[in-house]
């Protein structure tokens, strides 16, 4: 019953407005990630869904992706498994970070092991604040982002959001080899 679709060159309080006007109880779409300039990705039931993607183009976005997904991320139809998730963590032994957590649900530093597990919760059914966690960083002198996993879809929103950041991709053995190497 759910899905995606990526809307770009859309402004982010546009696409509130159209998701807004689209949901009704049982009818629900709403921003999921906020991943870059330009760049945002609505979630919820799929009719609602392609809804707002007309209406998103209807008032001016470029264009509206469908992604190949069928669950509704990080929108509210995703709490019964954030409260899982809750439940869950409930049994595993957490400690307070070293070094601050920068929870992408709020874009906001945090230190203590209820706040990192009331994000991680809050996470499921809620939208990602990615743009806003970069320029949190940024405002915070933070200059090199290293992306580890596969893929540089994360570098390349990084750089969309802040052109004069540095960002390093580590894949596999070799490319941290490379990037240890570094000087």
């Amino acid at each position: 019953v759910g899905g995606m679709s990526a809307v770009l060159n859309m402004d982010r309080e546009v696409l509130i407005e159209v998701c807004n006007e689209v949901s009704c109880p049982n009818y629900i779409v709403e921003p999921a990630n906020f991943n870059c300039p330009g760049q945002i990705v609505i979630s919820g039931h799929k009719g609602a869904v392609e809804e707002a993607g007309i209406k998103a183009r209807e008032r001016g976005a470029k264009r509206v992706v469908p992604l190949p997904v069928s669950g509704p991320f990080h929108s509210s139809l995703m709490k019964p498994a954030a409260i899982q998730l809750k439940e869950t963590l409930q049994h595993i032994t957490m400690r307070d970070a070293s070094v601050a957590v920068v929870a992408n649900v709020s874009s906001k530093p945090i230190l203590s092991h209820e706040d990192i597990v009331n994000a991680l919760v809050e996470q499921v059914s809620s939208p990602v604040l990615w743009e806003d966690t970069i320029r949190y960083l940024v405002e915070q002198q933070v200059d090199t982002f290293v992306e580890i996993g596969n893929g540089e879809v994360l570098s390349r929103l990084i750089k969309k959001t802040k052109h004069d950041v540095r960002t390093l991709s580590i894949q596999d053995p070799q490319s941290l080899e490379k990037v240890l190497n570094m000087q």
